[in-house]
């Protein structure tokens, strides 16, 4: 069940974003590299890096899931007042407006057929933008923030009938683990909490929902399982680990579920996963990813699915891609 291959890619000092979105898709893998205008794209099937200049500084890019061409969404900051979000299609899109002071940021998105909707966090919360094959655009507040804390970190997937969105969100004064679901794009329902928690990552697979989240009162993370597309919830604590355990994400490839987090077990941040073949009835041990290497430890991990395998993309100095 581990079975696999590597890519190490050395010297490569990248920005990953952890648990912004969904990084690789389709053999493709973008990153952002500090302090640059660029989008720093690498083909695994070519082995080679390509190039996307963007306005502004560009952070946190992430690839447009179901896509056939490659399609990329990130936020950039300009002129250091506002942050805008972008899409690149074959050309660069700014799909939000120039709102002096307002910040969004935190791009996710999934095209089905020639539609694509995008999610984003701004000032006034949780907002969803769909892009008809026409060109027009819808745009929906999904969860309104009184401050612009209040909502982070969107994560998107698609079951059978639903796009499945999660994320993390403050509610009186606590942190809480978001969820809802839309058959198009534009109105929403169930727009609920599932527990209390933050950093969240959502898969979906047919009638299959799965979300990984972190409790930092707890010090663990947390697996939310849907067989119902989002109806109704179960939840798993996936360590009881004494140890500092953070940073949850999930990936399904149709057959093996894969849930992986930062564990300080040794004194410092390590990357595990365990995998099961029952959709989460059953695990295997823990297996560190990362190297056992203090002088090496995890900075930022990304894992992403494709419904042909999953793949874990993660910096301890250098860049690491492993695919199972």
């Amino acid at each position: 069940m581990w079975k696999g291959w590597t890519l190490l890619i050395s010297n490569a000092f990248l920005q990953v974003p952890m648990n912004a979105g969904r990084i690789f898709y389709n053999d493709l893998a973008v990153f952002t590299s500090t302090d640059s205008s660029e989008l720093k794209v690498f083909n695994l099937k070519e082995k080679k890096w390509e190039s996307i200049r963007a306005n502004g500084k560009v952070f946190y890019a992430t690839v447009c899931r179901n896509s056939k061409n490659p399609t990329f969404v990130w936020h950039s900051y300009i002129r250091g007042e506002t942050s805008e979000v972008y899409i690149f299609n074959k050309r660069i899109r700014q799909i939000t407006d120039d709102r002096k002071g307002v910040y969004e940021s935190y791009a996710v998105c999934w095209v089905s057929k020639d539609t694509t909707l995008v999610v984003y966090k701004s000032d006034t919360g949780i907002v969803s933008h769909l892009i008809l094959p026409d060109g027009k655009d819808i745009e929906t507040v999904v969860k309104r923030a009184r401050r612009s804390w209040q909502h982070s970190l969107p994560s998107l997937s698609k079951s059978k009938n639903y796009y499945q969105l999660a994320w993390s969100g403050d509610l009186d004064k606590e942190h809480k683990v978001f969820h809802a679901r839309s058959k198009d794009g534009i109105n929403w329902e169930g727009v609920g909490y599932i527990d209390f928690g933050e950093m969240v990552s959502i898969t979906a697979w047919d009638s299959l929902v799965f979300v990984g989240y972190e409790d930092k009162n707890l010090s663990d993370v947390f697996l939310a399982i849907s067989r119902n597309e989002g109806e109704t919830f179960r939840k798993i604590r996936m360590t009881e680990d004494p140890y500092l355990t953070r940073s949850a994400m999930v990936g399904f490839d149709g057959k093996v579920l894969t849930f992986c987090y930062i564990n300080f077990r040794n004194g410092f941040p390590q990357l595990f996963c365990k995998r099961s073949k029952d959709l989460g009835r059953t695990w295997t041990k823990p297996r560190l990813i990362s190297r056992p290497d203090r002088t090496k430890p995890v900075n930022f991990y990304s894992l992403s699915d494709d419904g042909r395998y999953v793949a874990i993309i993660y910096t301890d100095n250098s860049l690491e891609i492993k695919r199972f």
